[in-house]
């Protein structure tokens, strides 16, 4: 047999051999990685195919219950084996269920053909049947303990463990850290030296009868710190009992809730200090809280409306309804808002406004209801009794709506009637007058002597002042009743301009009058708009300066205020040096029949109309009129109006 199949057959035969064997087998290098494991290893230690070859310290490749054998070198007794001894130990570890298991372990070094030390070989046989189980339970137990007191040691709260009769034997960290003291101030019964005298009593009368009766323990007192003060805390001890239901222990735990009762004090002196009714409920809607100024309101104590017991002092008619929209605020935490009535104990109804808002713990969960309770009596009686009013008046405001509108239907048939009846006269009056004017500048242009000829004239002039009067009449019934028509088309302002000023120079002659004027050269050429009323509005005001004008002149000009792509807005003066008028003459002006003085009708005649057109013309076409006059200065009537562009003239 060559030296290769040999050791071929010598390797196969080591496998066999520690195939068979009962006993465990692993072997490790210098680094303590597996080399080897025979199968009995690898069901013992739990080992996978993967870990084989993982190095002991690689804690994520290893199964649990192998790592407990192989991590750790400095409890095997591999660690001694590869320092060249032979050793055999007793270990204990887990297994994958987590129970302890005890194993015999040999280990001994390994050598290569040198005799140079290359790792270790352990073997290992499981004796956990062998131990007696009462070994393993006392460790148990002591490990539960050990587990239990280093949790109670990191809790923030107050903690502390009892025998079956009440004596204190364990505190945790935070109690000795808040009272200062020592295990041996406190053991048994010393806790009471950290009470306050004031609530000692009643602590020890439910202490013993949880003792007595094994029940749990609940109760708010204050315990004193190691800096002499005082603060609250809430305190649950519960019993801790066997498998057979035997007490054996008690568990308390002191949870510090100074900073809540420092709040609630707040809110019951702010809810004291308020004018309204301050409550919370907890979190399941049921009333807990009712700040003192319930009595006041109501009659009834407090305490005798918490829970849902304030539902039976609503109104019939109200209960059903607030008890609903109450249930669907509390289970979807929305805001609660709604106004009823309560009973009070003298059997009155009031009105209330109630305000509820849902509030969270740190966890963001639904904690408590906070909300307030206002008496609106006064303002729901006012505001019924002023609905009553404003219906009342509503109802007078109808009937003089309907009276006046029938006042209005009766005015406009009047004042269509009137405006049938002048414009009918005007024209009828009209056409005989066209005849006399006619007749009468004939007879005037004929030589009939100087007395004729001066009362034909005098009959002319007064033919022509009669037929303005019937024109201005006319003109104010059709402005009157919305009948006066725009209209829109191309005209040139200085042309407009020139035909007034040579239309009032044979009347401006005969006074010596100057007439002048001027148009800004800004002004287009040519604009779209109403011309004719343009003309008659200019000669209504030029006139008006010639007539009440002596000396000097007339000036009758134009200026642009503003320009747009398409409109322009012109400002149209007539300037005068009459004798001007006061602050009381000018308001009275621009009114129908109205003039600076009734002299003024008895000199120079008229009716007062022309202003009163000229104002309603420019109201029609969306513009604005006035004057500015001082005694003895002239005066200087104006008006803005605003003109469409033709589109030729503005290229």
């Amino acid at each position: 047999m060559c030296a290769a199949d040999k050791s071929q057959f010598e390797g196969s035969l080591l496998q066999s051999i520690l195939s068979s064997l009962h006993d465990a087998v692993v072997a490790v290098d210098l680094k303590g990685r597996l080399i080897y494991s025979n199968e009995q290893a690898k069901r013992l230690l739990n080992l996978s195919q993967e870990n084989e070859s993982a190095e002991v310290q690689d804690s994520e490749r290893a199964t649990p219950s192998a790592l407990e054998v192989i991590r750790d070198l400095s409890r095997r007794p591999a660690c001694r084996a590869l320092a060249g001894e032979v050793v055999e130990d007793c270990v204990t570890i887990y297994g994958a269920a987590g129970q302890l298991r005890r194993l015999m372990v040999k280990s001994q070094p390994l050598f290569d053909q040198q005799g140079t030390i290359i790792g270790a070989v352990e073997m290992m046989r499981e004796v956990t049947s062998e131990i007696a189980t009462t070994e393993l339970e006392p460790q148990q137990q002591q490990l539960k303990v050990e587990l239990f007191r280093q949790m109670f040691d990191m809790m923030p709260q107050l903690g502390w463990t009892a025998h079956a009769d009440g004596n204190i034997d364990w505190y945790n960290r935070g109690w000795y850290e808040y009272t200062g003291k020592t295990l041996e101030e406190m053991k048994g019964w010393g806790w009471q030296s950290v009470h306050d005298p004031k609530y000692l009593p009643l602590v020890n009368e439910k202490w013993n009868h949880s003792i007595e009766t094994g029940i749990p323990f609940e109760m708010k007192f204050p315990l004193k710190g190691k800096d002499e003060k005082f603060r609250w805390f809430l305190t649950r001890i519960n019993p801790m009992r066997d498998e057979s239901g035997a007490l054996v222990r008690w568990v308390g735990i002191n949870t510090d809730i100074q900073d809540e009762i420092d709040m609630q004090n707040q809110l019951k002196q702010m809810s004291e200090a308020l004018p309204s009714v301050v409550w919370t409920t907890s979190a399941d809607g049921f009333c807990n809280y009712l700040s003192p100024l319930w009595k006041d309101m109501t009659g009834f104590e407090p305490s005798e409306c918490l829970g849902t017991k304030w539902l039976e002092l609503l109104h019939p008619s109200d209960r059903d309804a607030v008890w609903e929209t109450w249930q669907r605020c509390v289970e979807s935490g929305t805001k609660f808002e709604t106004e009823y009535r309560l009973r009070g104990k003298d059997g009155n109804y009031s009105w209330f406004l109630a305000l509820g808002v849902p509030l969270s713990d740190a966890s963001g969960n639904l904690s408590q209801w906070l909300g307030s309770l206002t008496n609106i009596n006064d303002k729901k009686t006012r505001n019924e009794e002023m609905e009553l009013m404003v219906n009342e008046r509503t109802a007078q405001l109808q009937v003089a709506r309907d009276l006046a509108l029938v006042a209005k239907s009766t005015a406009e048939e009047a004042l269509e009637t009137k405006s049938r009846f002048i414009s009918t006269i005007s024209h009828e009056v009209r056409t005989p007058m066209t005849g006399i004017i006619g007749l009468a500048e004939v007879m005037c242009i004929q030589d009939l002597g100087d007395e004729n000829n001066t009362c034909m004239q005098a009959i002319f002039d007064s033919s022509k002042r009669l037929l303005q009067l019937l024109n201005n009449v006319l003109d104010a019934a059709k402005l009157e009743t919305g009948k006066v028509m725009l209209e829109h088309r191309r005209f040139p302002i200085q042309v407009v301009l020139g035909d007034v000023r040579q239309l009032i120079r044979p009347e401006a002659s005969k006074k010596n009058l100057e007439i002048s004027g001027s148009c800004d050269s800004e002004i287009p050429d040519v604009v779209y708009g109403d011309e004719f009323r343009l003309r008659q509005i200019l000669l209504n005001l030029a006139f008006n300066a010639v007539k009440f004008t002596n000396v000097g002149r007339v000036d009758i000009g134009a200026k642009l205020v503003s320009k747009s792509e398409n409109r322009v807005v012109i400002r149209f003066e007539v300037l005068d040096t009459g004798r001007g008028l006061t602050s009381d003459q000018i308001s009275r002006l621009f009114r129908p029949f109205e003039q600076a003085e009734v002299s003024v009708a008895r000199v120079n005649g008229g009716t007062g109309l022309g202003l009163s057109i000229c104002k309603d013309l420019v109201s029609l076409m969306g513009g604005t009129i006035g004057v500015e006059s001082k005694p003895d200065s002239g005066s200087t009537f104006w008006f803005e109006i605003a003109f469409d562009l033709d589109e030729v003239s503005e290229k």
